[in-house]
């Protein structure tokens, strides 16, 4: 997203990029902790209240899946662990597409993000990368947090993966993070 108020969503079609892929192992049935989620606190900003820009407002502690990872149980561990968004990285973190929930459901209707038919039926070994949404609204770790609301309302947007200026994923900023700020706003 640029900073300018009235600018129109960043749209960044993300390429896969060309790995070797590893061996497929599906992940347990039912998942008893979340993966670890990812650092990204390295270099970012201290929150500021109250919240200015995406930075300050946006989750920092993120789930997500590598894109040549095994799905396993996805659905399971989406419901289990209660988020409805999971960014897709390649190596060194690089955000290269996004599951959301219905995405995922999409799929296992034998349909891509993009409705175009999958090649092939879901399973747990299924990779990440063949059912993930390559074409993502982000939003960047200084952008207005107005505009970033905006940009999800009119788009209609669940959720913004926050990147920093190489793709690198450092938070997400979803619906959730938009009513713990009102709720805390009527506490006050």
């Amino acid at each position: 997203m640029e900073s300018g108020e009235n600018s129109a969503p960043e749209v960044i079609e993300l390429e896969a990029a060309p790995a070797e892929p590893p061996p497929l192992r599906p992940r347990a049935a039912a998942p008893s902790e979340p993966p670890a989620p990812l650092n990204t606190e390295d270099n970012l900003p201290p929150r500021k209240w109250p919240p200015e820009t995406v930075g300050d407002l946006m989750t920092r502690q993120i789930i997500a899946i590598n894109e040549e990872e095994p799905l396993g149980d996805l659905e399971g561990g989406m419901k289990h662990f209660r988020f409805r968004h999971l960014p897709v990285v390649s190596g060194g973190k690089k955000l290269v597409g996004l599951i959301s929930k219905s995405d995922f459901l999409h799929a296992l209707l034998g349909l891509a993000a993009d409705g175009s038919p999958l090649a092939q039926p879901v399973s747990a070994s299924t990779r990440a990368g063949a059912i993930m949404r390559r074409s993502v609204v982000t939003a960047r770790v200084d952008s207005p947090l107005k505009t970033a609301c905006e940009v999800m309302l009119q788009e209609k947007l669940s959720c913004l993966p926050v990147v920093s200026d190489d793709a690198t994923l450092v938070g997400i900023l979803t619906e959730t993070d938009f009513i713990k700020l009102a709720r805390e706003q009527f506490r006050r």
